[in-house]
């Protein structure tokens, strides 16, 4: 086992210049150059066993924390259920992947739907949740808390019956409705942060999250600063499917190039258009 670990850091670990330090030196006649390559190698192999021992403690508390866990930690996947987008498709991938030894997942919907439909088809469990969606908050500050905290008591009721540790939110809707239950029950909760959204709810309910995870550059520019420092990039998780054969209706020797997105603004479909044309403007283009 100790091999293995000392094995795995040594590939995990080494950087560039640290892997083609042994064996690729140069000899030199220069006595300086010599003393200098012969500092630049120990300083390597000091940083590589340094690294070999941070990596053999990251296994060992991986392997307590598998060891020591009296329970599995359980995550709570809320979704409306009327819907099913791209948010949708690399969250339940997430789902599929996370490790089964430590983790346990709720998937709950609000309401039959799209997605219910999709994840019977993946072969997914959930569990249906109804409740009374209704963000049109009394423009009284102090009415709109006291109408959020009286919608939360079901839910918090929910997290503390089923032990929930973390609530994973993955649009604005479940943002807003789950924040503040989370809190209450004493869960972590997760904002998976997907769009460019600068609204005033964004702003409120984010002061209950533990950790914001943004998908992209582009949807972290409508984090505000106090936001950002409990935010992390994280790309979204892809599976591809097998190619299917092609269709007889297409030229093997055409190129073609599609744009699929949703029609609104933020996608820029005009640009597309805009770049299609001008492609297709050349006169030798093989494109479709």
């Amino acid at each position: 086992e100790s091999d293995l670990t000392v094995s795995e850091g040594l590939s995990m670990n080494w950087k560039g210049d640290q892997e083609n330090s042994f064996g690729n030196a140069r000899v030199s006649e220069n006595k300086e150059d010599k003393h200098s390559e012969k500092q630049h190698n120990d300083n390597c192999v000091k940083n590589n066993n340094e690294s070999i021992e941070h990596n053999r403690e990251t296994h060992y508390k991986i392997s307590l924390l598998r060891t020591k866990m009296t329970k599995k930690i359980k995550i709570a996947f809320p979704y409306i259920g009327n819907t099913y987008g791209g948010s949708h498709a690399s969250s339940l991938e997430l789902i599929k992947n996370l490790d089964k030894n430590i983790f346990s997942v709720n998937i709950i919907l609000h309401q039959e739907g799209i997605l219910s439909d999709q994840l019977d088809k993946e072969g997914l469990t959930y569990e249906i949740i109804p409740t009374l969606f209704n963000n049109n908050f009394p423009q009284n500050i102090i009415l709109e808390a006291v109408f959020v905290f009286i919608r939360s008591i079901p839910t918090c009721i929910y997290l503390k019956k089923n032990k929930i540790d973390i609530v994973h939110t993955n649009d604005t809707l479940m943002h807003t409705y789950w924040s503040l239950p989370s809190k209450i029950a004493g869960c972590r909760f997760v904002w998976h942060h997907r769009t460019a959204n600068k609204s005033r709810s964004l702003k409120i309910y984010s002061m209950f999250s533990d950790k914001i995870i943004s998908i992209s550059e582009f949807a972290s520019t409508s984090l505000t600063k106090r936001m950002k420092k409990k935010s992390i990039t994280v790309y979204n998780p892809f599976s591809l499917p097998k190619p299917k054969q092609p269709n007889s209706f297409f030229n093997p020797k055409t190129k073609y190039i599609a744009y699929v997105s949703n029609f609104t603004t933020r996608k820029r479909p005009d640009l597309f258009v805009e770049i299609a044309g001008k492609m297709l403007s050349h006169k030798d283009h093989d494109l479709c």
